[in-house]
């Protein structure tokens, strides 16, 4: 046996999810709505109590997550029962072919939502913002623009976060590694931005940086707004900056809708 678990058949069961002992396209049907053979499992992930994969169907991906839980066993005398839960949150703006980048929780212990981000293809990805239902039930607005070099998104979920969301940076310069933090720049006034996350994907360097949505509408009405990575610079334009004020407008109408 893969993982030696003792107790309840449930504690078994979730310890099985966790050390990769069970079919993960099986385990994703029911959250993503495909078949079992139509369903392809990548970027499988485990920890100590939970696991992510990224489930690909119908030129559709998923993040998936799969958490164990711990609660006590009604007459059980003081036993433990462990039990699974799954879910998977459909990518936003998703295209074909893209990678699924999950994003770091926030700082302080929040139990934020984590949206899912899916790679421009720098150039051919239109601008503009998106309102996707996720799995569990809760809306999710996002948002692409271009600021080349670089392209960027937006991803929040108002039902689960008020203020906050999460910006990411996908980036296609060479020399370009975890060292570089993102930076931004309005009118001649440095940001403060909070430590952001660095990972590849397809070889390319992606950054998730949590920001506020004051923030974000700060950016959209600067006159200038610009960032770099390193030596890489990028001017966000009026087109893009149009983007950003549409995304303020939607997430507040989302978060006035849900009162």
């Amino acid at each position: 046996m893969c993982c030696r678990r003792r107790g309840l058949f449930a504690a078994l069961a979730a310890g099985l999810a966790l050390c990769g002992c069970v079919n993960l396209a099986e385990l994703s049907a029911g959250s993503v709505g495909c078949p079992e053979d139509e369903i392809e499992v990548s970027d499988d992930k485990s920890g100590f109590t939970v696991r992510t994969w990224t489930a690909s169907c119908r030129s559709k991906r998923y993040f998936c997550s799969n958490r164990a839980t711990a609660s006590p066993v009604v007459g059980g005398g003081g036993g433990t029962l462990m039990a699974s839960s799954v879910q998977c949150t459909p990518e936003v703006g998703g295209r074909q072919g893209e990678d699924v980048v999950p994003l770091p929780a926030t700082s302080g212990g929040s139990t934020a939502v984590r949206p899912t981000a899916a790679r421009p293809t720098h150039g051919s990805s239109p601008q503009g913002v998106t309102r996707i239902k996720a799995s569990a039930g809760h809306w999710m607005i996002g948002a692409n623009l271009a600021a080349t070099p670089f392209a960027l998104e937006l991803q929040g979920a108002p039902a689960k976060e008020a203020q906050r969301l999460w910006l990411v940076l996908y980036g296609r310069a060479t020399g370009l590694d975890e060292k570089c933090t993102p930076r931004f720049m309005i009118d001649g006034e440095l940001l403060e931005l909070e430590q952001a996350s660095f990972k590849r994907r397809a070889h390319e360097p992606v950054w998730s940086v949590p920001v506020e949505l004051e923030l974000i509408e700060r950016i959209a009405e600067a006159e200038r707004s610009t960032g770099r990575v390193c030596d890489q610079e990028f001017r966000l334009d009026d087109a893009a900056k149009a983007v950003l004020r549409e995304y303020v407008t939607r997430f507040r109408e989302e978060l006035s809708w849900g009162k």
